[in-house]
């Protein structure tokens, strides 16, 4: 079995401050259907490499969850929910994972943390996009999602096409234009906006992440 690490959301406790590491039960179910041993990356370890290093990763999920600080893509707007200590630990992550060839994919906020690290932007507030299913036109991969696909949808931000990464491409879109799928297939980096962990289990994408980790990606 493979080790895939997958980075926590940051929440806070009720009634009283406390910064807390947390990931949803859905994503251990989806582990279980893709026969993986989750290994969970928290946020304040001081030396991540190290930590990375110990845990022979087989590659990593960077999950949804959080804002990232718009500040990093030259934005001056202020958004909630936004913790610098995830945003440079995910940014370590995936230089990590570069260095040692290991596939990453980011899920819904974890796309758009691919695309800003690589010089990307993102629009703020586009509509119609919560908690909602739409269809998305793919373009590449089609052996796993057909060419098209209807998916979940838990995001009020999003990347257009003018937001992209240069040295990133696209292989999934949506009739109103807003992209839902990206990759760098020599780095073997990838980024989805929908969330496959969330019931029912997305059992196309889980065949995607099956041969992803196992660099069986075509």
């Amino acid at each position: 079995m493979l080790n895939i690490g997958i980075s926590c959301r940051i929440t806070e406790a009720i009634n009283y401050f406390e910064l807390r590491n947390s990931l949803s039960v859905d994503w251990i179910d989806f582990f279980n259907e893709i026969n993986f041993i989750p290994i969970l990356i928290p946020h304040g370890i001081l030396n991540i490499n190290n930590y990375l290093s110990k845990v022979r990763l087989d590659g990593v999920i960077l999950s949804g969850g959080n804002n990232l600080n718009p500040k990093l893509y030259a934005s001056n707007d202020i958004l909630s929910s936004v913790y610098d200590i995830r945003d440079k630990n995910e940014f370590d992550i995936i230089k990590y994972c570069i260095k040692k060839d290991l596939p990453i994919i980011g899920i819904c906020r974890g796309m758009f943390t691919i695309n800003i690290f690589f010089n990307g932007g993102l629009t703020h507030n586009i509509n119609n996009h919560v908690n909602v299913e739409h269809d998305v036109n793919i373009s590449r991969f089609n052996n796993y999602f057909g060419d098209k696909k209807k998916v979940n949808s838990f995001h009020n931000h999003a990347i257009k096409p003018k937001d992209i990464a240069p040295n990133l491409d696209i292989f999934a879109i949506t009739d109103d234009g807003y992209i839902e799928g990206i990759f760098n297939s020599e780095k073997s980096i990838y980024g989805i906006q929908w969330h496959p962990e969330r019931k029912p289990i997305d059992i196309q994408t889980a065949a995607f992440f099956n041969d992803l980790f196992k660099k069986q990606i075509k």
